[in-house]
């Protein structure tokens, strides 16, 4: 989400004649877009603020984002910076950058989400990488699970039109991203709030029928809003890349249910089964927070066993942190940081070997891929069932589809060619 909204801000900024730097201590201007999913995101955003700053003293620093909707007091409070800006009121930086001053007496300019009621439409035109673009289609949850900040970062649940989504995926298109990445808080709960109501599954079937040459891959969607349906289209997409992340968060029905998730760990993992059964070669991602409250051994150990007995490709670990204003953040029983820090390392570890694992299926066979970085001997190029490889070729099309093949791994790192 935030490369979106970073992308919006520079292109914003640079329709009125600003450049953005590749110089960090160059600059006039410093905006530090932030998240605070974790105590540790906090921290980030406040020493890159700080960072910046002591660079470059005279320049101004707009911090903006999660952590400045949710603590807006907090970090106006950092001498580092000059002004703080909510989710909502972006749009208002421009005019910050170009009125800055004494007169511009007020500091912080950050709204009540929770009141928005729709999403707002900016057209986008393109992104610094030439080849991989972010879409946000629906911002916003009404989950509200107990150890999530986010609700009261991004508001409740709100959707793009049907038809700005395609008006944006088309001009994508037309400029040769490769591959368009549908971006949401909540994508399960896309078009819910739309007159008529919408769904995901609805947008993802609009989207396939459109005469283009991108690809599409679908960020992260809940276990419980992955039906029969959607499954089988998934399964005849001729656009949707073979990759689900489907967050987990807990192996273990006590510490679910604590969390406020609607579904169990027996639900999980026949769902999770369901699909790798059906979906030749899907990448399966699964997000799995550690230590929360009242987390004990065995606990830890359903966790560990389920992650290990499902076709899991890869792992997001989030060792558990307190976000003051959460339910959890007053639960009993917290966990010590030390025994977080052990579990999160074996769960890590697990992570690791699943993802070796998933690799090594794909040793000598030809992958459809985009390329996603530049490194000094060649290119990092990403396939459509998430899996990156490090090619020794720098002479591939900026915004082309490149068939690749995995030639050997090498301490969980996988090295390629380009084929025809």
């Amino acid at each position: 989400m935030n490369s979106y909204d970073t992308a919006l801000l520079w292109e914003g900024l640079e329709e009125k004649g600003y450049k953005v730097s590749d110089k960090v201590d160059v600059a006039d201007v410093y905006i530090v877009n932030t998240c605070t999913v974790t105590n540790s995101a906090n921290s980030q955003s406040r020493q890159i603020a700080r960072k910046v700053k002591k660079l470059n003293p005279k320049a101004l620093v707009i911090v903006t984002g999660c952590y400045a909707q949710v603590n807006p007091d907090e970090v106006s409070k950092l001498e580092c910076v000059d002004y703080v800006v909510g989710n909502q009121e972006k749009d208002q930086i421009l005019k910050l950058v170009e009125n800055a001053g004494p007169e511009q007496e007020e500091k912080v300019i950050v709204g009540n989400i929770s009141k928005a009621k729709s999403l707002n439409y900016t057209k986008l035109t393109g992104f610094q990488r030439k080849n991989r673009a972010f879409l946000r289609v629906q911002d916003g949850c009404d989950a509200f699970c107990a150890y999530c900040i986010i609700p009261y970062a991004r508001g409740r649940s709100r959707s793009l039109s049907m038809e700005e989504i395609e008006d944006q995926v088309l001009s994508l298109s037309e400029r040769g991203y490769a591959e368009i990445v549908l971006t949401g808080i909540h994508l399960g709960g896309y078009g819910l709030d739309l007159p008529p109501n919408k769904s995901f599954l609805s947008l993802l079937k609009k989207l396939d029928d459109l005469n283009i040459d991108s690809r599409f891959r679908i960020s992260s969607i809940e276990p419980t809003e992955i039906d029969d349906e959607m499954i089988e289209f998934l399964i005849t997409s001729k656009k949707i890349c073979r990759h689900l992340h489907i967050p987990l968060q807990s192996g273990d029905e006590e510490i679910l249910k604590k969390m406020g998730r609607k579904y169990s760990p027996s639900f999980y993992m026949e769902k999770i089964d369901q699909i790798a059964s059906k979906w030749h070669d899907v990448a399966i991602g699964v997000d799995v927070i550690v230590g929360f409250p009242g987390e004990h051994d065995d606990n830890f150990i359903n966790s560990y066993n389920l992650i290990k007995n499902i076709e899991a490709s890869y792992l997001h670990v989030f060792p558990y942190s307190i976000r003051q204003g959460t339910p959890a953040a007053t639960m009993p029983d917290h966990v010590a940081p030390n025994i977080i820090k052990s579990r999160s390392a074996l769960m890590r570890e697990l992570g690791s070997e699943k993802k070796r694992a998933f690799c090594r299926r794909f040793l000598g066979k030809r992958l459809n891929t985009v390329k996603v970085d530049e490194k000094v001997d060649g290119i990092k190029a990403l396939s459509d069932n998430y899996i990156e490889i490090n090619i020794n070729n720098r002479n591939v099309e900026e915004t082309a589809i490149i068939n690749a093949e995995i030639e050997r791994i090498d301490a969980g790192v996988c090295y390629g060619k380009v084929v025809v």
